[in-house]
């Protein structure tokens, strides 16, 4: 039993690792990547199936699993026959969408592997912040190595500190200073990963982990994301008037105090980041930014049903602006479903995002509807529609993650304690 146990572990732990380095870890932009996302993909696959066949049938409602075979099959069939170039990518979708329903039905699973997750997101981070402080920041040592990526198919040699950190991307605003990216190659993504679970452990656990959620925040404002920036203030401004009710004398005179303090501190950090914004506004980034909602929309119109193909860009492509040059990206979620796999693909987007705010409005749970607004925020101003971290957010608010038992806590208390010396 002991040994089962430690295999579940051991598997658990290579999950939540392929989860955080998935989402654009730097490796899957430098030369020859094609093999480490084979690797990851690979890892990511076989750790869950080899979990769902170690937990046997560990689902209950077989017409749920009928239904998502039936979608997955003529979404993978469609793809076939107008993405053909995409064939296996499809196929890697419909396979890890799949398996990660059979394994995360249970609430006690998805607690174990966002535990997991949090873990290793913290240790990554705190590592990116001594680094970025002492090298980038204040430069006491200086990078020992270094990598070429490639970002929309033109290279850049990034600086790297021991393979563990890297120099990507610059802030000209502040005197092009590096920006903290840690292993990963631009700032939204990793400010992503920190936003989205530093929510998690102050929404959905019974005990929030403050260290973590103070490196989270610490991290994410050295990214200089402004996306991120808003996400962090969001998630913390939520979690803080949630602390006290309106309906007592106390919690309304506390309510009423913060409101005071924020307006009168926060009037000059407001003009600040306005004065910001007004300097990116005039950058080719935030350009690109709107012009990318523009292509969506337009590349979705044509075809409005199945869309043009899973991870298809040359129709949104067909609709970027002349100044667009060489630039490739994309940078939300929303228009890149709908364009590419149409209301059809965004089913899969818009159930759980229903189920979620239904039970949070029924149940009158504020703290889990305020996860699933952060989530709303990401899917509109980032691209990660097809990241593991998305699929994991979508899992758990179909399958009620709010539904947050005392034993489901004292489970995830569990897996700490368990987990304790691990980082």
């Amino acid at each position: 039993m002991m040994k089962k146990k430690g295999i579940i572990a051991f598997f658990e732990t290579l999950i939540a690792l392929c989860i955080v380095l998935d989402c654009e870890s730097i490796w899957k932009w430098m030369d020859h990547s094609a093999y480490f996302r084979i690797a990851l993909v690979f890892c990511y696959i076989a750790s869950l199936a080899m979990l769902v066949f170690l937990y046997g049938k560990i689902y209950r409602k077989e017409h749920v699993i009928a239904f998502l075979a039936l979608y997955l099959s003529v979404l993978l069939f469609y793809n076939a026959s107008v993405n053909y170039s995409r064939f296996m990518d499809t196929v890697q979708l419909v396979l890890c969408l799949f398996l990660m329903v059979l394994y995360f039905k249970k609430t006690q699973n998805i607690a174990r592997i966002l535990e997991r997750c949090s873990r290793i997101l913290y240790f990554l981070a705190c590592m990116s912040l001594f680094f970025w402080f002492f090298g980038s920041v204040l430069h006491v040592f200086a990078p020992s190595q270094q990598i070429t990526i490639y970002v929309s198919n033109v290279p850049k040699v990034c600086k790297s500190y021991f393979f563990l950190h890297y120099e990507v991307q610059k802030e000209e605003i502040l005197a092009g200073l590096y920006r903290n990216t840690g292993i990963f190659y631009e700032g939204p993504k990793y400010v992503l990963l920190l936003a989205a679970f530093l929510a998690y452990e102050l929404f959905l656990t019974g005990k929030p982990a403050y260290k973590r959620c103070v490196i989270f925040t610490i991290t994410a404002l050295s990214t200089f994301t402004m996306t991120g920036i808003y996400a962090i203030g969001l998630i913390w401004l939520m979690f803080f008037f949630m602390q006290f009710s309106a309906k007592t004398t106390r919690g309304l005179f506390l309510r009423i105090a913060f409101m005071i303090v924020l307006f009168l501190v926060g009037i000059q950090a407001v003009s600040y980041l306005e004065d910001m914004f007004s300097l990116k506004s005039a950058t080719a980034s935030y350009r690109t930014r709107m012009d990318n909602y523009l292509a969506g929309f337009k590349a979705w119109k044509e075809h409005l049903l199945m869309g043009a193909g899973y991870l298809n860009m040359d129709t949104i492509m067909a609709h970027y602006s002349s100044f667009r040059l060489n630039d490739i990206g994309y940078s939300n979620s929303i228009f890149r479903v709908l364009a590419q796999g149409g209301l059809y693909l965004a089913i899969i987007y818009i159930i759980p995002v229903i189920k979620a705010l239904t039970s949070g409005i029924k149940e009158r749970n504020g703290k889990f509807l305020a996860f699933v607004l952060v989530y709303l925020y990401f899917f509109i101003t980032t691209s990660f529609p097809y990241n593991y971290v998305n699929h994991l957010y979508l899992l758990i608010m179909y399958f009620g993650m709010q539904k947050y038992s005392a034993s489901d806590v004292a489970v995830k208390h569990a897996v700490r304690k368990k987990m304790k010396g691990i980082s």
